[in-house]
């Protein structure tokens, strides 16, 4: 999906963009911090399969937030990573006001109540998951992953995917399924499942 930039501040594309995704897309509230005049906001996403996709691109400062009653409906049963370019501050089940820097993985439901800070403009990479895919190997609504071999791989994996533009569908499975095993490895999966994903 492709979601509107916002290059002024001007309230009237401010509530586009708000309501492109609290209520089309994301169930997220965004709201800018300091002159909403110049708030800008340029993010896109890439499906690869019906069970993994990948976004990313600019923000400047804002606050992001899930309600309970978004929540509610969100209706996402999936796992979003991302990782910012900026330090931010994540709050959503055990973690209260968590901080993260560069570097750092959110790993969280994507039908999970949650309010990220974002206090200065930066770049997002994101990559979803069908949480049936991850079978688990996420013991909460959300977590923060440091440094991690697996990680770094995965999200340089997914930044290469991105800039090579359209996939046919048979490369794309195939990338999406590369990229599952890594963050089935990424958190830890034993047994069996890490056996399928080293394959």
């Amino acid at each position: 999906m492709d979601a509107p930039a916002s290059p002024l501040g001007h309230p009237a594309r401010i509530d586009q963009v708000r309501a492109y995704y609290a209520r089309q897309n994301m169930a997220v509230d965004i709201d800018p911090l300091g002159d909403a005049r110049s708030f800008q906001l340029d993010l896109r996403s890439t499906p690869l399969s019906a069970r993994v996709g990948l976004g990313g691109g600019s923000a400047t400062a804002h606050v992001a937030r899930r309600s309970p009653a978004l929540a509610a409906r969100a209706g996402i049963d999936a796992v979003l990573l991302a990782r910012f370019s900026q330090p931010f501050a994540y709050t959503c089940g055990p973690l209260s006001h968590a901080a993260f820097a560069p570097g750092d993985t959110l790993i969280a439901l994507m039908d999970a109540a949650f309010e990220c800070i974002h206090p200065s403009a930066g770049t997002l990479q994101t990559l979803w998951v069908q949480r049936a895919a991850l079978p688990a190997l996420l013991g909460g609504p959300a977590l923060r992953i440091g440094a991690s071999a697996h990680l770094d791989l995965l999200f340089g994996y997914a930044a290469h995917l991105q800039r090579q533009g359209a996939l046919d569908a048979a490369l794309a499975g195939q990338a999406a399924q590369h990229l599952t095993d890594l963050l089935a490895l990424g958190l830890g999966a034993r047994g069996d499942t890490a056996a399928q994903a080293r394959l």
